[in-house]
């Protein structure tokens, strides 16, 4: 009987000193993470979600580690606003040439998707560069490549028609969708 409580608090003690010496591993890794990266330009600031994971020993893609705090500020706005944008960028997850651009230059798209496919209106692209601090030239190439995408059109329209709310309804005059708000037109 004394042989089995050994051998349980040898296990134990085993399991504890792993844990322990993970831990340690974890925040050496965090640490390095931090002084390598302390003294970044203005503006730039680290995801606390990415801090968090590799301090608990995960593995973290330095690619989307350092965030512009204008950008996250834009994103928190656009996608408050309204709640078809996030929709809109999970459609866009499922294609690979859209989803690897950048979330200023994904969530640009998600508005001119969500304003053709809704109101059938294309907004300006140099309004939608400027509020998002993209160039012209990057918005134009991204759209390109959406446009290329048919099913895409088809499946965020299929999504944005379940999604308007009751008291809205989308009306086809001629070619332009045209959204009525509380009155039957």
């Amino acid at each position: 009987m004394e042989s089995k409580k050994s051998s349980t608090s040898n296990e134990l003690a085993k399991y504890y000193e792993n844990k322990v010496k993970r831990i340690n591993q974890s925040y050496r890794n965090y640490e390095k993470l931090i002084r390598k990266y302390s003294n970044l330009r203005p503006g730039l600031k680290i995801k606390e979600e990415a801090i968090l994971s590799a301090y608990n020993g995960q593995r973290v893609k330095m690619v989307k580690i350092i965030v512009n705090e204008k950008t996250e500020e834009i994103k928190k706005e656009v996608l408050s606003e309204n709640r078809i944008y996030e929709i809109v960028l999970k459609e866009f997850a499922k294609y690979p040439r859209i989803a690897s651009r950048t979330d200023r230059v994904k969530l640009a798209l998600a508005i001119i998707a969500y304003s053709e496919v809704s109101k059938g209106i294309r907004p300006s692209f140099t309004g939608i560069a400027k509020k998002f601090g993209i160039s012209i030239v990057n918005l134009r190439k991204a759209y390109s490549i959406m446009k290329k995408y048919k099913d895409l059109y088809r499946n965020l329209s299929h999504i944005i028609r379940e999604s308007v709310k009751v008291h809205e309804k989308i009306r086809y005059q001629g070619n332009n969708k045209q959204v009525a708000l509380g009155s039957a037109l």
